[in-house]
């Protein structure tokens, strides 16, 4: 019975094993826009055409939460320490009025944000900042009331979801700081008056340091809650998330999270010495009251 279980036990740990390879190997499948790479419009162009214009991943830069100042979509000036306070912060570059990429990017940041597990204002923020300084509050709080009415379809609190939903705007110099601090490269057309940029966002943590960048402008739900949670440090998330947080790695080639292959062997080796452990308890204890029976019967 125990060389049963303890066929089982190995079973286990070899699966665990194999669906971390696995797991490894959809990872380095999966489509994504890195640094070498820039979206606008729809195509997707080489680093060497437009420097000035990709994201950076400058993950542990921090920013300035002192000398920048944004204004909200009521038009009040604060500090951007403001809006940094105990909460990861999930944060995209964009321009309101931008005829193409905006829309899509910001379509794909909510529309991730819609299928995970935490709200926007419990367990973390969002911030929207326009790179484009001509315009104001009246239209980040147009943008605002749309992208609310399309997020709360879910059931939540609109009034806290509101409060950590951000749609800044500010001076070029304002702006431009944030964007260089995350890496956010962009230029003005000065034909068009429209912004030549990259697509992607930012998660940072609550201290304002970036933690993880999402390219593209679609994204998997997974990938963006477990780098909230990754930013949130501990802070946040259920026993659930942190497990998963603890089976999945962050993927620098694939721009995701796979699992992590090390991690998923530990825990099956872990598993497999609790069930090993638990039915030798149960042989020893049998076979000490078999030996008991035996002496009484003597």
């Amino acid at each position: 019975m125990v060389n049963k279980m303890l066929r089982k036990s190995i079973h286990f740990s070899v699966l665990c094993f194999a669906l971390a390879i696995a797991g490894q190997a959809r990872a380095y499948e999966k489509p994504g826009y890195g640094p070498g790479q820039v979206v606008l419009g729809t195509d997707k162009l080489q680093e060497a055409d437009f420097k000035d214009i990709k994201i950076d991943e400058k993950l542990g830069a921090k920013l300035d939460l002192e000398k920048i100042t944004l204004r909200d979509e009521s038009g009040v000036e604060h500090a951007l320490k403001f809006w940094f306070r105990d909460k990861p912060v999930v944060l995209a570059m964009i321009y309101f009025s931008c005829p193409s990429l905006c829309g899509l990017l910001m379509n794909g940041v909510v529309g991730a944000l819609k299928r995970i597990n935490f709200d926007i204002g419990s367990e973390y923020e969002v911030i929207f900042i326009s790179i484009n300084p001509n315009e104001g509050p009246e239209l980040a709080r147009d943008k605002k009331e749309t992208y609310l009415k399309d997020y709360m379809s879910r059931e939540k609190s609109l009034a806290s979801v509101s409060s950590g939903w951000h749609f800044l705007t500010g001076t070029d110099e304002n702006v431009r700081a944030v964007a260089k601090s995350v890496g956010f490269g962009y230029r003005k057309d000065e034909a068009s008056g429209e912004y030549s940029h990259s697509a992607g966002f930012f998660v940072l943590t609550p201290e304002a340091v970036l933690s993880r960048v999402h390219f593209g402008v679609e994204f998997e739900p997974r990938d963006v809650q477990l780098s909230i949670l990754e930013a949130g440090d501990g802070q946040i998330g259920s026993i659930v998330d942190k497990i998963l947080l603890f089976c999945y790695r962050y993927n620098p080639h694939s721009k995701g999270y796979a699992l992590a292959a090390m991690n998923l062997v530990r825990a099956g080796g872990a598993v497999t010495l609790i069930i090993l452990g638990f039915y030798m308890s149960i042989f020893w204890f049998r076979q000490r009251r078999i030996t008991k029976e035996r002496k009484n019967e003597i």
